[in-house]
């Protein structure tokens, strides 16, 4: 969504965890109903203790960002959650069109890793210790909410604003 959309949606996601899978969805559907008010802002927060090929995964969305093709690669992780190992990793990114030598470069030399740290620390500052996490407007939401949760949690975002707000 736009930058100056008056309402932030603030998620931190793991792309192996279960319920993440649930709620990317849900997301996808609230950012459909409101696509200039929304700004999406995702966070990677891989659980490694309990879902071991989650680091890699991240760093594969990062090294897809690179290329501008994030989002490609985040709704192909979520949807083949099953599937995560580097070499399923390099083959998704040669499916979605990304540069298969800069990808494998990116993802096999671990650069990637400290955007990917940069966004666990910040969940760590927050207390985030679990997936899906969100913050709408600052307001947090623990879990995968519903798309209804979800969009009254925006509408009530949205009737907050002045009356003069965009």
């Amino acid at each position: 969504g736009p930058a100056n959309a008056p309402v932030t949606l603030e998620e931190f996601s793991d792309f192996q965890c279960p319920y993440c899978g649930r709620y990317a969805p849900v997301v996808r559907q609230v950012m459909e109903q409101y696509p200039d008010r929304i700004q999406l802002i995702f966070h990677h927060l891989p659980l490694v203790n309990i879902h071991p090929n989650a680091q890699k995964a991240a760093e594969a969305a990062v090294c897809a960002q690179e290329q501008g093709r994030f989002w490609e690669m985040h709704d192909l992780l979520f949807a083949e959650q099953s599937s995560l190992e580097v070499n399923a990793l390099k083959d998704k990114a040669r499916r979605i069109g990304l540069d298969a030598g800069a990808f494998d470069r990116c993802l096999d030399g671990g650069k990637a890793a400290e955007a990917v740290a940069k966004d666990v620390r910040e969940a760590e500052q927050l207390g985030i210790a679990g997936t899906p996490a969100s913050f709408i407007n600052g307001r947090f939401a623990d879990g995968a909410i519903s798309a209804e949760e979800l969009g009254a949690l925006v509408q009530d975002e949205l009737r907050r604003l002045p009356a003069h707000a965009p």
